[in-house]
């Protein structure tokens, strides 16, 4: 009981770094997207 305890746990730690990953990645794209953004309506305004 104890071992299966053990995996589970493990289990959900490793898929909470993945998701904590995930988010992170995602909110790196979404900065450079919202840079860029700027940066094209900086440039199109003049």
């Amino acid at each position: 009981m104890n071992r299966n305890e053990l995996r589970s746990r493990r289990f959900s730690h490793g898929r909470l770094h993945t998701w904590i990953m995930f988010l992170c990645i995602l909110l790196i794209i979404t900065l450079q997207w919202t840079e860029a953004l700027y940066t094209f309506t900086y440039y199109v305004r003049g």
